[in-house]
C-alpha cells in the first residue's frame, strides 16, 4: 500500500498504472491482484489509508494542544516543514476526487467515501473547538463551533489549493494568520452580539 500511497499522491490516480504500483512495491502480480482485484479496489484502499493516516495525525495534534493557538502554530510549523522538504503537494483527498472523476466505475461509492471523510473532518474539528481554549478561555455556550470548523476547513483547503496550483509557498505562510483571524473575528463577533 505504501507504493500506491506514494504514487497516487505524487503522480495522481489517473497517471499511475497498476504495473507502476506493483513494480515500486516489489510485489508479484498474482499476489497483488489477490488483494486488489481491480484498480478501483486499490483506489478505495488508498482513500482508507490516507483517511486513517490523516485522522490519526490530526487527533494526536489536537490532543497535545488544548489551546487553539498552540495547535494552530504546531500544525502550520509541520505544514511549512513538509512544503520546504518537498513532501507536501496538497490535499490528497481533493486531488483524488478531482482526478478520479470519470475514471472510476461505481463513482457513487467513492463519492460517499469522500463525503464521509469531509463529515469526519468537520466533526473532529468541531469537537475540538468545543473542548479547546481560545486565548485561555473556553468558547462561550451556544457558540456555533460547526460554522467555525467549516470556516477553518474552507480557509485551509483554499490556501493549500492555491499552493498546489502555483507552488508559491506564500499561501502556506498566510494560512496561520488567516485562520487565527477567522477564529478571533468569529469569537469577538459572537461575544459582542
Amino acid at each position: 500500500m505504501a507504493a500506491a500511497l506514494d504514487l497516487f499522491y505524487r503522480q495522481g490516480y489517473a497517471n499511475t498504472s497498476v504495473d507502476q504500483v506493483i513494480e515500486q512495491a516489489g510485489a508479484y502480480k498474482k499476489s497483488f491482484y489477490r488483494y486488489f482485484p481491480t484498480r478501483e479496489d486499490l483506489g478505495r484502499e488508498y482513500l482508507n489509508a490516507q483517511s486513517e493516516f490523516f485522522f490519526s495525525f490530526f487527533t494526536g495534534m489536537l490532543e497535545r494542544h488544548p489551546e487553539f493557538k498552540d495547535f494552530l502554530k504546531a500544525w502550520m510549523r509541520i505544514l511549512r516543514r513538509e512544503v520546504r522538504v518537498g513532501v507536501f503537494l496538497g490535499c490528497p483527498f481533493a486531488f483524488f476526487a478531482a482526478e478520479a472523476k470519470g475514471q472510476i466505475a461505481g463513482r457513487a461509492d467513492f463519492d460517499r467515501s469522500l463525503e464521509r471523510i469531509v463529515a469526519r473532518r468537520r466533526r473532529l474539528l468541531s469537537d475540538y473547538l468545543r473542548a479547546c481554549d481560545v486565548d485561555g478561555q473556553a468558547l462561550p455556550a451556544g457558540f456555533p463551533v460547526r460554522d467555525l470548523a467549516d470556516r477553518i476547513i474552507l480557509i485551509y483547503q483554499g490556501g493549500i489549493s492555491l499552493f498546489a496550483m502555483s507552488r508559491d509557498d506564500i499561501y502556506i505562510r498566510r494560512l496561520e494568520r488567516e485562520i487565527a483571524f477567522a477564529v478571533d473575528a468569529s469569537v469577538t463577533t459572537f461575544r459582542e452580539s
